[in-house]
């Protein structure tokens, strides 16, 4: 077997340690720890203070079976030489993305996409499922798939068995359905103690925030206030936001005037990072390369501008990431015409397909694609016996987010802000809480009929009653025209080049046709931020990436 591990962690975690024989490659590990689940579950007590010594360490008390045991985020390989074996883990919320390739009794991998391409270990190739997972999926993807025929991504809690003669993908970690025991009054304070528990971990790192003046944020701010004493808080806004912004059903307010509130309330240091739009669409590519592939455009650039203004003062920093999907935050979740007949965040197949050249749609089948994937997940969820009806879709609606919206998101702030060169902390994904909080019963997850109500009756005495119950506002976007004349500019261009890869499968006037005068507060074709303008944007990601490594088609 041969074996390359490509790094590309922004920070110095990568490593390699050998002992006896074994060799272990880590990266972005947190401070780990392992629990012996057996008898009491009491800690592990490790040999050294290295991460990479204490993987093997856990691997050489538990086998195959270690990455049950470890208790942090982290992404492992572990080359027995002695067996000729190669394990790769990846942590159960998926924090740390991990790609591979598998060819000829070679194995690579790594945690950047490109770093797989560049050493020639796969080809540059997108066959019909890598454009139906661009189109009909993206930015998100299905579980395990990518945008190149030849790179698969390990899943969340899934581990990689190799040898020379084959490799084996086996889960270790799939969260339970099961019956909630628990009044009202314990799994509230459950919650609390559960929350709390993950910002020790967390608090212990870093000692900064992000803050939007969302619950989520706001919740996580208080807490390392009360836990550090002092504590750094960042906010992003836009130039001009205020002469420009008109809401939407998404998107109903600015952030600043709560962000404000906050600061006021919990006496944190706080900066404001303020961008402008040319900033905004000349970073397009830059988030690109630093996720590995097209994502969410300015969405993305945007976060990738804050994490580097973070970056120039912090080592780490915590984000409110994942609260929505664990505890009921989105728009979908309290639609009582919701349905699973697609997947709620990216109701614009119609859309999709229309922008698409009519040869490709023939061979494509986006609709057929989509509905495929969808039905697939659906069949992999865990169900509860006895759950009927509007519970028990919404465990599934759940199910759903976890696989691919929550995947999307969390690789989008994993690998931006690595690039950025600092570490991030989610204590939301905190497994332990994740697990618990996914067998409440929703009429508790939206206790006093509102939108993530049991974490806000959890947070309490942590907020002013305008911060507690301030209503669900994702991460910020620009309302600008300037952003969108930007980038409608930098499209037509590529729509001018004869040597745009984009031509191959693009209908570049169908574009034109559905964001001629679509505006900002138009129904999103994916999430609750992207529109007209983050369609171009994704669309120019596209184009710039196919050029960068020289990807080509093969259907």
């Amino acid at each position: 077997m041969k074996l390359f591990g490509l790094f590309h962690s922004g920070n110095p975690r990568a490593a390699w340690r050998a002992t006896g024989g074994e060799a272990c490659a880590l990266w972005d590990a947190h401070a780990m720890r392992a629990r012996d689940t057996a008898g009491e579950g009491t800690l592990f007590a490790f040999s050294s203070g290295s991460s990479a010594q204490n993987a093997l360490d856990a691997y050489q008390k538990w086998g195959d079976a270690y990455p049950s045991h470890l208790e942090e985020p982290c992404a492992t390989a572990i080359l027995d030489t002695a067996r000729e074996k190669l394990l790769l883990a990846r942590d159960p919320m998926g924090e740390t993305p991990i790609y591979y390739t598998a060819k000829d009794g070679q194995i690579a991998f790594s945690d950047w996409l490109p770093a797989l391409l560049l050493s020639g270990a796969a080809e540059p190739v997108m066959d019909k499922t890598a454009l139906n997972e661009l189109f009909a999926i993206g930015p998100a993807r299905s579980p395990g798939q990518t945008y190149i025929a030849g790179i698969r991504e390990l899943p969340p809690g899934y581990a990689l068995v190799a040898d020379a003669r084959s490799h084996v993908l086996t889960q270790y970690f799939a969260l339970e359905a099961m019956p909630h025991e628990d009044g009202e009054a314990r799994t509230v304070d459950t919650v609390r103690d559960l929350l709390e528990q993950a910002m020790r971990r967390a608090a212990g790192r870093a000692g900064a925030s992000m803050l939007s003046g969302g619950i989520d944020s706001s919740i996580l701010t208080a807490l390392l206030m009360r836990m550090r004493g002092a504590a750094n808080s960042y906010s992003v806004e836009y130039e001009d936001a205020q002469a420009y912004f008109t809401g939407s059903h998404f998107q109903p307010e600015l952030d600043s005037p709560y962000v404000e509130m906050a600061v006021h309330a919990l006496k944190c240091n706080h900066r404001r990072v303020i961008l402008a739009e040319r900033q905004l669409a000349g970073a397009l590519e830059d988030a690109a390369f630093a996720r590995g592939m097209p994502g969410m455009g300015d969405v993305d650039s945007s976060l990738l501008l804050f994490a580097r203004a973070i970056a120039a003062q912090e080592s780490g920093v915590i984000m409110g990431e994942c609260a929505d999907e664990v505890f009921g935050g989105y728009p979908w979740f309290r639609d009582e015409n919701a349905t699973l007949a697609t997947f709620p965040w990216s109701g614009s197949l119609d859309l999709r397909e229309s922008i698409l050249t009519g040869s490709l749609r023939e061979k494509l089948h986006p609709r057929e694609y989509a509905q495929a994937r969808l039905e697939e997940s659906l069949c992999s969820l865990p169900t509860l016996p006895g759950e009927t009806g509007r519970a028990r879709m919404l465990r599934a609606m759940q199910g759903l987010c976890f696989q691919y919206f929550m995947a999307n998101l969390q690789e989008r702030a994993y690998r931006l802000c690595d690039e950025a060169g600092i570490d991030l902390y989610a204590p939301y994904c905190d497994v332990r809480l994740v697990q618990y909080v996914y067998n409440v019963p929703w009429e508790m997850k939206f206790l006093k009929g509102y939108e993530k109500g049991l974490l806000r009756e959890a947070a309490r005495d942590l907020l002013p009653r305008e911060l507690l119950y301030r209503r669900k506002s994702p991460y910020p976007k620009t309302w600008n025209p300037e952003y969108m004349r930007l980038v409608r500019e930098r499209f037509r261009a590529i729509a001018g080049d004869p040597s745009s890869p984009l031509r191959a499968f693009l209908d570049f006037d169908a574009v034109e046709r559905a964001t001629a005068s679509a505006s900002p507060a138009a129904m999103p074709w994916f999430g609750q931020l992207m529109t007209a303008p983050q369609m171009l944007a994704y669309l120019i990601q596209i184009d710039r990436w196919m050029r960068a490594y020289n990807v080509r088609l093969e259907l």
